[in-house]
């Protein structure tokens, strides 16, 4: 059995930071980008979901998108990676957005998306995984890369510069 996984998109470093954080205290397996992708786990932006065999399955259970990030819109990736290939269903796809107009929520709304006005607090997503979270297969593996199971320290240890211990 594995974990769920969630992919977001999110040129605020800090927003991506407090999601991962929050989906990973979930249980979730989280992918995190600062730049628009089409398929994250092809090494190109512009890489296409059915150019390869593992890509016949979804890559991920969950994708959540800035809406207004520089090089495109959330639903504009959205978009271009169903031209790709993407198998993963709309009503799993999020929109996030500080500016909230009619245009957008109904584009959200025909495509299936569903959609998060900023500020939001975690605790305001929970309705919306508990819905998504019913439609999961955690038994079937996922196209694309698994996390590494642990990451490097790298923060610099500063030992204590008093008293060195003596060797007895």
């Amino acid at each position: 059995m594995r974990r769920p996984r969630v992919i977001i998109f999110d040129d605020e470093a800090i927003l991506l930071e407090l999601l991962g954080f929050c989906f990973a205290k979930w249980g979730y397996e989280v992918f995190s980008y600062r730049t628009p992708m089409v398929c994250p786990f092809s090494g190109r932006s512009s890489g296409s979901c059915a150019g390869s065999s593992e890509c016949r399955v979804p890559c991920a259970d969950l994708v959540i998108s800035d809406f207004k990030m520089p090089q495109m819109t959330g639903i504009e990736l959205f978009q271009l990676q169903a031209q790709k290939g993407c198998r993963i269903d709309n009503k799993m796809k999020a929109i996030m957005s500080g500016c909230t107009d009619a245009k957008l929520l109904k584009q959200c709304e025909d495509s299936g998306y569903r959609f998060f006005e900023k500020p939001f607090e975690c605790s305001d997503l929970t309705g919306w995984l508990s819905e998504c979270e019913k439609h999961f297969d955690l038994s079937k593996q996922l196209g694309g890369k698994k996390a590494d199971k642990r990451s490097d320290f790298k923060q610099d240890i500063e030992y204590y510069k008093g008293i060195a211990p003596q060797n007895t």
